[in-house]
């Protein structure tokens, strides 16, 4: 297995524990202090996923998809919350997947940019 091989796997381990971690931490109640470590823990993650996990063919389709669910996904819980009339604890778990999701994919895709930028100067 070569090295860069190697570098892919960590980044989709990494991306599925972001996942994970923003599901769980969604569906937890979280304290204020338990909710800026799991906001902390997922921005690392981000970053290591942007770094090791998206290739250069990647690039493009990782961005687009990325602003995409930053930019869409408010609206759309926001939506949905009011067309089917949710309250309470399941807003509260709606609320809390926007803010972790969001606190994962931005530094993954501002970490892509910014490599996408430097190479294309490079060049």
């Amino acid at each position: 297995m070569s090295k860069k091989t190697e570098l892919i796997n960590y980044g989709n381990i990494l991306f599925l524990i972001g996942i994970l971690i923003t599901i769980i931490g969604a569906k937890l109640k979280l304290s204020d202090e338990n909710s800026t470590i799991v906001i902390a823990t997922l921005i690392i993650l981000g970053i290591g996923v942007g770094i090791l996990n998206i290739t250069s063919k990647e690039t493009v389709p990782f961005m687009v998809s990325g602003i995409a669910i930053v930019l869409l996904l408010q609206p759309f819980l926001t939506l949905f919350s009011k067309k089917f009339g949710i309250e309470g604890s399941l807003l509260m778990i709606l609320g809390g997947l926007y803010v972790y999701l969001t606190s994962f994919i931005i530094p993954a895709v501002l970490v892509v940019a910014l490599k996408t930028c430097f190479k294309t100067a490079k060049d």
